[in-house]
């Protein structure tokens, strides 16, 4: 039998319980952020690969106040995390990247590999429960692959952060059917998407998704939270479109980068059919890189891109 101190008892110790997951998932988010913070200190300086070029120059441009623009290309990868690195960029006339600034990039993207840590629980909490969500966050703050991307400057890390975050609000507006996480989720995915680009499909999956799981009654209300996020997707995106048409005279959405991307996809090695073939794909990007115009650029990487496409089939 619970007496009357019992019961004045179970509310404080409840709460307290409560408060215990919380307390853990803010523990493995500080401990994935020191060991992120670890590895840095541990392997700074770094020397720059790859996509990191494009955009750490695009970060300095804009610090400078000369636009998104990398090496002459002014929409060839997505302005997301270009724009993002300008926000802690200090103005540089060299054009070269400081160690000042090259500390503050590295820095801005173990904070980013360090969010993913939270969103990561917190999205697994949402979707089932505390245990399976705390499990996700334990992984996501030791897992190798993420511990080595929130060191690099590619735009990887930022998407993630973008689109678990959209994920996020996507279900809590499926649980709540409210309307302030489907604007939320609407914002972040059109972030993501000036991010990376594959963000569009998986914003039109989820508003799928809330069309599919409502209940009968709630369906139309559903789809109209769908179109909903959509429309400002296409707002966020927008502005960056014009800007685009305004420069080519021609319907760029986000980048030039998509031909480039598939007809690298399409060099296959002869030993490794999966596999793209480095050998093949120097005097492309030989060729590619010499063009002067972007959108000739493009012309030309689709037209590489569908002929070997054509080769490849049926055999691929």
């Amino acid at each position: 039998m619970k007496t009357r101190s019992d019961d004045g008892m179970a509310g404080p110790a409840i709460a307290a319980r409560s408060r215990v997951p919380i307390f853990v998932l803010l523990l493995l988010t500080v401990f994935g952020g020191a060991l992120r913070v670890f590895v840095l200190e541990l392997t700074f300086p770094v020397r720059l690969v790859g996509d990191e070029k494009y955009y750490t120059d695009g970060a300095s441009n804009i610090a400078n106040g000369e636009g998104h623009i990398s090496r002459s290309m002014r929409a060839f990868r997505p302005p997301g995390q270009a724009f993002l690195l300008s926000q802690v960029a200090r103005p540089v006339q060299t054009g070269a990247v400081e160690d000042s600034n090259l500390k503050r990039y590295l820095y801005l993207q173990v904070l980013l590999g360090t969010l993913l840590v939270p969103l990561t629980g917190l999205l697994g909490w949402r979707l089932f429960d505390q245990r399976t969500g705390l499990v996700a966050a334990l992984i996501t703050s030791v897992y190798p692959s993420l511990i080595a991307f929130s060191h690099f400057l590619w735009s990887e890390i930022l998407f993630s952060v973008l689109i678990m975050t959209a994920l996020l609000f996507v279900v809590l507006a499926d649980r709540s059917r409210s309307w302030l996480p489907v604007g939320m989720a609407g914002l972040a995915f059109g972030a993501a998407t000036l991010t990376r680009e594959v963000a569009i499909p998986v914003a039109g999956i989820a508003a799928v998704w809330w069309l599919l799981t409502a209940k009968r009654s709630q369906q139309r209300l559903a789809g109209a939270q769908g179109v909903l996020m959509i429309v400002i997707v296409v707002a966020v995106v927008a502005p960056w479109t014009i800007r685009n048409y305004s420069l080519f005279g021609r319907l760029v959405p986000v980048s030039t980068v998509g031909w480039f991307a598939i007809r690298e996809g399409n060099t296959f090695s002869e030993e490794n059919g999966i596999a793209p073939d480095l050998r093949l794909l120097r005097p492309f990007r030989k060729d590619f890189f010499a063009i002067p115009d972007e959108m000739a650029r493009r012309d030309f990487a689709r037209k590489e891109a569908i002929e070997l496409i054509r080769e490849g089939q049926p055999s691929w």
